[in-house]
């Protein structure tokens, strides 16, 4: 037994020496197999600065206009009420506002003081195809009574009927800088998700310069073309405060959402004033061509240079 275990499994000194040898590379591979992704994880982090400005400015960009394509989808073709919701004070009476009779839903009517009858008999003329053109129109509704007639009549403004505009009574026209959502939901064919997308540019731009502006907004697409075509007869500007960036000390955040800036130029302007100092006045921002003539045009009135 000894001798077959000594011809069987006895090693030489080379080949003992050649087992040491193995054994030493089997622990080295498996302390690598257990050692290498500890290491990694914890010393080798993957440096992602290079690719965040592209894509922080991708973020500011789809953040703001407004509207998402879905809430159009949605939306496109369905009627508004030129009021959001039914306005009340503090003891539940309806507050009056300038309003456009036609297509008025008939909680709007009974909430100004018509019963559900009444109500109801204005919806069917609507139904037939009736429309209401000008204030005399209402007086010839049975349900209308002289009491309630003087009530409404002041706050009656009629827009555009069947694609042409009534002269009977003067169109509305609104202040962009200063109107609310449910300010531009009182002209005819300006819907919810347009009103909402309206303001929203709004408060990124920090105020609009010239009503022109309405034209950079996304879902002015979906407005009549009466009014797209001929926004001064609409729309107009008064004394307006624009909210300014001082492009000397603003940081990426407060310049990546402005539509004429966006995340890339930022990065540009700060990059550019940590190599040669500040901005001093408009035109040695434009001698740094850090945008074209178009969008600097657009976006000096939105600038300030104090320092």
């Amino acid at each position: 037994m000894r001798k077959f275990f000594r011809n069987y499994f006895s090693f030489n000194q080379v080949e003992v020496k050649g087992i040491r040898a193995l054994l030493v590379v089997l622990v080295c591979l498996i302390g690598t197999y257990f050692l290498v992704p500890v290491v990694l994880r914890s010393n080798h982090k993957f440096d992602t600065s290079q690719y965040q400005a592209k894509v922080d400015s991708f973020m500011a960009h789809s953040a703001v206009d407004t509207v998402s394509d879905e809430e159009i989808r949605l939306n496109k073709g369905h009627y508004y009420s030129k009021y959001n919701k039914p306005l009340k004070d503090e003891n539940g009476n309806f507050i009056m506002r300038p309003f456009d009779p036609n297509g008025l839903p008939a909680e709007i009517w009974m909430q100004m003081g018509l019963s559900e009858k009444q109500a109801a008999v204005i919806k069917s003329f609507e139904a037939k195809g009736g429309k209401f053109k000008i204030k005399d129109d209402l007086k010839k509704m049975i349900v209308i009574s002289d009491n309630f007639y003087k009530k409404i009549e002041p706050f009656l403004v009629f827009a555009e009927i069947n694609d042409e505009v009534v002269t009977d009574h003067p169109a509305l026209s609104l202040d962009i800088n200063h109107a609310s959502k449910e300010d531009f939901m009182m002209l005819n064919g300006i819907k919810d998700f347009v009103a909402e997308g309206i303001v929203k540019y709004r408060n990124r731009l920090g105020g609009f310069t010239s009503v022109d502006q309405l034209k950079e907004i996304k879902v002015m697409m979906y407005v009549n073309e009466r009014i797209t075509n001929n926004l001064e007869s609409h729309f107009f500007i008064t004394s307006y405060s624009i909210k300014k960036i001082n492009i000397n000390l603003a940081e990426w955040t407060e310049m990546a959402p402005h539509p004429y800036l966006g995340g890339e130029i930022a990065t540009q302007i700060i990059n550019y004033r940590k190599k040669n100092g500040i901005f001093k006045n408009a035109d040695d921002f434009k001698k740094a061509s850090l945008v074209d003539d178009v969008i600097y045009a657009k976006l000096v009135p939105y600038l300030s240079f104090s320092h």
